[in-house]
């Protein structure tokens, strides 16, 4: 699930993803090029053998070859402790150096890296992280001129071309040079996918200094480009048309966001506080948090892009500036979980301030990731303290019917469903994964009837839906019925969804049940390539291969199937099979969950969660 939406347009994120590349791919520091920065640091060596030989430059490997086994298992502080260690031993050693900064910044430990940049910048004047770092010190120090004089010396190339003029026209504007301000920003003019992030922090500039009738023509002409979508837009111009009076404006910002997005709960204190007539404090209140915001953009583009070290490092930087900044709080800890560090997820999760609108989601993710932790008990009474709090939200209820359903506690999962769905006054578009969840569930709990039901009203919410037209497609082809209706939505969903292995198995096997054994072949092995390690689908490969002939190859995929993980009841099939062959009967096969794999079937992203 995921909560934070950028403030900047998918056309952005590319446009900053063809920026940014060099500074993900090479970026050097202290006079050393990290040609895998976004991998991690330090990365991972592929050999033991590699370890042990850069360590023999060292003269402290030990604790340089802790430091990369605690980065590895996931235990940063530790090899942060490590790699200080060895770089205290081994002081000229850059590539030591390049590795302990870029964790220190990982880590958000800015004492040790504020030192570490102030030795890297000695050997290379022009390391942008480094140099930006110390230039965050001094805004936070005051020194807002000495801030300056060390961003100008930035190189004027690369991810620079977005980072400079942000950072920079932010320090000239607290200097009182509103002018200088604007021409700083003027390189983003150059680049019509950075429009609207100009604009954006430019009436942000201006709203700051007290110029509000200029702060509102940048505001409007952010806004040319239509609606926006991301919750952190429109918090903030939300925010700024209710200070100014503008309540009408603000409530059609707000109400265009309900209209297009699944999650109300973001929105709601905005809606209250203009019920009630109520003026909102700034979202941006000072040059500190105006940088802040520019570094949280940065980072919230990069982690959509996949590059989600550095997203780290930048979020971290925006911390530094502003520690209590909920949505950065949020970005951070779902960086973590992303990383498998779901105890450092939990806390930043629960660090966010109460009454904040990211609270409310950030206390359900930390339901699922006690789940996770399998402290499932703990996350269905968490979940189920969340719904009696909010009586008219259905979030929670949904999450517990997730879990339930993922544990297989099936008839638990539809009555929290059934709770879920009676709390909807009108059921619209984007419950169509309410439906398509407890259909799911339904289905698993051999209740047909209801669980087809629910597959048949999702897809009349959203006609077309690829998970759901496979999912009822291959129910009916697994129960022998609807054939010919199950082949062409099945077709349809693998048109929408070419490279999903679970559609395509669900193609080639209802290819396999009409007896089209060579076109099934075809569709099963496209299927095992997107999916090989799932067993359920490499079971269909063989029953295909034993109908055309290759017997040898059939029982070498019922192996491999035995060997992954699959279910009592498909393991029982698979003995029998490879003890017995295929015999006359029309299929041998046992489905697994109907070869559907939730997270991979559109019920693991935020949007498509269903909301009251």
């Amino acid at each position: 699930m995921r909560l934070i939406p950028s403030a900047l347009s998918l056309f952005t994120y590319k446009k900053l993803c063809l920026v940014a590349s060099a500074a993900v791919v090479g970026l050097t520091v202290a006079g050393c090029v990290v040609k895998n920065a976004d991998e991690g640091a330090p990365p991972s060596m592929a050999k033991a053998e590699t370890e042990e030989a850069e360590a023999q430059s060292l003269s402290s490997p030990g604790s340089y070859l802790a430091g990369l086994h605690a980065a590895r298992h996931g235990e940063a502080g530790a090899a942060g402790d490590f790699l200080l260690r060895a770089l205290a031993a081994d002081p000229d050693n850059l590539d030591l150096l390049n590795r302990a900064f870029l964790l220190m910044m990982e880590e958000g430990r800015f004492d040790e890296a504020n030192s570490l940049a102030e030795r890297a910048t000695e050997i290379s004047p022009e390391a942008t992280l480094p140099i930006l770092t110390l230039a965050l010190s001094d805004v936070v120090e005051g020194d807002l001129h000495l801030a300056e004089v060390k961003l100008r010396s930035l190189p004027e190339e690369g991810f620079n071309k977005f980072l400079k003029p942000l950072m920079l026209s932010w320090v000239l504007s607290g200097q009182g040079l509103g002018m200088e301000a604007e021409t700083a920003l003027a390189p983003l003019s150059e680049n019509s996918g950075f429009a609207v992030l100009r604009d954006l922090h430019l009436g942000l500039i201006q709203d700051v200094s007290g110029d509000k009738e200029k702060a509102m023509e940048s505001y409007e002409n952010a806004l040319l480009s239509g609606p926006p979508s991301s919750f952190r837009l429109v918090e903030i111009f939300g925010n700024f048309f209710e200070r100014s009076g503008h309540s009408e404006k603000a409530m059609e910002i707000y109400r265009n966001y309900l209209e297009n997005v699944a999650n109300a709960s973001m929105i709601e204190p905005a809606l209250a506080r203009l019920e009630d007539n109520k003026t909102p404090e700034p979202v941006v209140n000072s040059v500190r948090e105006g940088m802040a915001e520019a570094l949280f953009n940065i980072s919230s583009a990069l982690h959509q892009e996949g590059a989600t070290k550095m997203a780290l490092i930048y979020a971290r930087l925006a911390g530094f500036l502003r520690p209590d900044f909920p949505i950065n709080q949020a970005l951070l800890a779902e960086i973590y979980e992303l990383q498998g560090r779901k105890e450092t997820a939990k806390a930043l999760y629960e660090s966010i301030r109460p009454g904040t609108p990211h609270r409310w989601m950030a206390d359900l993710r930390v339901a699922l990731i006690l789940d996770e932790l399998n402290r499932t008990e703990e996350a269905l009474a968490a979940l189920r303290a969340l719904s009696e709090d909010r009586p008219e939200r259905v979030e929670a209820l949904v999450s517990m019917g997730d879990i339930l359903r993922t544990r297989e506690r099936f008839k638990e999962a539809i009555a929290a469903y059934d709770e879920a769905v009676a709390r909807i006054d009108k059921m619209e578009p984007r419950h169509w994964a309410l439906l398509y969840a407890r259909g799911i569930a339904l289905e698993r709990a051999k209740l047909w009837q209801r669980a087809e039901d629910d597959l048949l009203r999702a897809l009349e919410l959203q006609p077309g839906q690829p998970y759901v037209l496979n999912y009822l497609g291959y129910s009916w082809v697994d129960q022998g019925i609807n054939l010919e209706r199950a082949r062409e939505m099945i077709e349809q969903a693998v048109k929408l969804k070419p490279r999903d292995g679970y559609i395509v198995d669900s193609l080639g096997w209802v290819l396999f049940r009409f007896g089209e054994f060579e076109g099934a072949v075809r569709e099963l092995e496209r299927a095992v390539e997107l999916r090989p390690h799932d067993s359920t689908i490499n079971d269909h490969l063989g029953d295909a291969y034993w109908r055309t002939g290759r017997r040898n190859e059939a029982r070498f995929q019922w192996r491999r199937a035995l060997n992954l993980d699959p279910t009592p009841e498909l393991a029982a099939a698979l003995e029998a099979k490879l003890e017995n062959g295929l015999g006359d009967a029309e299929n041998g096969s046992v489905d697994s969950a109907n070869g559907q794999g939730d997270a991979e079937n559109g019920l693991g992203d935020a949007e498509d969660k269903p909301d009251s």
